[in-house]
């Protein structure tokens, strides 16, 4: 049973066997993998995804298993900029979880990274 070409999932790559490529065919499984900063659910962890990965499978109707869509994990849940700002999580993350938010600071204060490479809005 053929099932055509994998699923696309936006902000997710396909991770297929070796070998395999193009249609896929039941019971092949493939693992779709998240980009960086992106998760089936918007708490995850940014430094350990815990739901980034999941796999999609050819099923003996024809049709693909379903697909969660990969969303961006709301920095802002694991990290915070101090009583001087607030986190704003950004729109489209990229590989390094400790640049994906941006603390917006009050007057008389300015970003900076503590000894633990988190942001903070420390004074000027």
């Amino acid at each position: 049973v053929e099932c055509g070409t994998p699923p696309r999932v936006e902000n997710a790559l396909v991770q297929r066997a070796a070998g395999v490529s193009g249609v896929s065919v039941f019971p092949e499984v493939m693992i779709l993998k998240g980009l960086p900063g992106y998760s089936t659910i918007i708490s995850d962890d940014p430094l350990k995804p815990g739901s980034a990965v999941y796999q999609v499978s050819c099923r003996a109707d024809g049709t693909f298993s379903p697909t969660p869509p990969m969303v961006n994990i709301n920095d802002c849940l694991w990290h915070h900029c101090g009583a001087h700002g607030s986190c704003r999580d950004l729109e489209k993350p990229g590989p390094d979880p400790d640049d994906n938010y941006v603390c917006d600071c009050n007057a008389g204060y300015e970003t900076r990274r503590n000894e633990n490479n988190q942001k903070r809005c420390r004074n000027i």
